[in-house]
Formats: structure tokens, C-alpha cells, sequence
């Protein structure tokens, strides 16, 4: 993990550089939410997330130091 951030709804997001992904964890259990296909070969797909941020929505903010961009997650609550 290189990086750790909690929601408004006290949820755990981990950055997890070397695997290239984002987990978020909670009371019950935790999920891969964020660059889980592990079968995707795309650049597009490759996330490098050595952190993390949430705006006002509740949306994630990471950097990507593979594809040199700040990229927005929004993040579908309903589920």
C-alpha cells in the first residue's frame, strides 16, 4: 500500500502501487474497485496510484505516474 484515504461514510481506500489498483475496505469485508482486470494488457487500463483523494461528491482523485495524468473515478453509490 502506498496510500490511505477515508470517505465521509468512514470507508477505507488503499492504494495499492505494485498490483495497480485501489481497494476500499469497510466493516464487513473489502473489494477491488478500481484497475482489477487483471487480464487487461491496455495502457489505458494501467493505473500506477501512488495516492488518493476524494472531492465533495465523494468522487476519487489519483495520480497516474505510468500515463502522466490526474484521473477522476466517479463513484456509483448505489450499490
Amino acid at each position: 500500500p502506498t496510500g490511505l484515504a477515508m470517505d465521509r461514510d468512514e470507508n477505507l481506500y488503499v492504494t495499492d502501487n505494485n498490483n495497480q489498483r485501489i481497494i476500499s475496505s469497510w466493516f464487513n469485508g473489502s473489494q477491488c474497485i478500481i484497475g482489477c482486470d487483471l487480464n487487461s494488457n491496455s495502457m489505458s487500463n494501467y493505473i500506477s496510484p501512488p495516492s488518493l483523494r476524494f472531492d465533495s461528491y465523494g468522487n476519487i482523485y489519483s495520480v497516474n505516474s505510468t500515463t502522466n495524468r490526474i484521473e477522476k473515478y466517479l463513484l456509483d453509490n448505489t450499490t
